[in-house]
Order: C-alpha cells, then structure tokens, then sequence
C-alpha cells in the first residue's frame, strides 16, 4: 500500500515510476491531475523555491563581486571606503538589468507551464 505523499512524489519526480494504489475496497486508483489536487501545487511550490533561489544569486553575485573589487582599489590606492562604496552603487545596475530579465524569463516558464498544466487536465 503507497500512501498519497509518495504517489503525489513519484507523479511529480518519476512519472514512469508511478506506484499503484489500490483503495479500501480492492479498486485501483488511476493517478491523474484531476485526482491529486497536490501535484499542481508542488510543481508550482517547486517553480517559486526555484526562482527565489535564482534571484538571490542574482542579487548576491554582482553586489559581491562589485563590492570586493572596490574593496581591492581601496586597498591599492589607500582611498578609505571610496571605491567600495561605489563599487555596491554600480552593481545595482547590474543587479536591476538581471533579476529584470530573471523576471521577464521566469513569466514566460510561468505561462507555459500552465498552459502545459491546463492541456493535461
């Protein structure tokens, strides 16, 4: 007996491997997205998880190595805190241009997967 946790798992992970689930009175239960509410939800908890992920490095990166390299001047030619400064200032062009684009890209997988969704059910 598969209980529905692992059903919804493999649908979603290993859809080849899908096990069988037969109910309380001996019938076999076909998996389908009508039957596990659960599996649009995951794919969809799985899609956001992804994207924050992909944005923080996004984030993270440019104003990192921005910061670093300022970092580096400052140290080279003894200016204090200057270049450092303008070093996280610069970065939030790049920082703005990208997690933009993440954003553009991230609408358009949005949409196809729910139209991919919307042909399966």
């Amino acid at each position: 007996m598969v209980n529905v946790f692992d059903a919804v798992y493999h649908k979603i992970v290993f859809p080849s491997t899908l096990p069988r689930l037969d109910g309380r009175d001996g019938r076999v239960i076909n998996w389908t997205l009508a039957d596990i509410n659960g599996v649009f939800v995951k794919k969809s908890l799985i899609f956001a998880f992804r994207l924050i992920g992909t944005i923080g490095f996004a984030t993270v990166i440019p104003l990192v190595a921005f910061a670093l390299f300022g970092r580096w001047l400052d140290g080279h030619f003894n200016t204090g805190h200057n270049f450092f400064y303008t070093g996280i200032v610069a970065a939030l062009p790049v920082v703005y241009l990208t997690v933009r684009q993440v954003a553009k890209d991230a609408v358009g997988d949005f949409e196809q997967f729910n139209k991919n969704e919307k042909q399966k059910g």
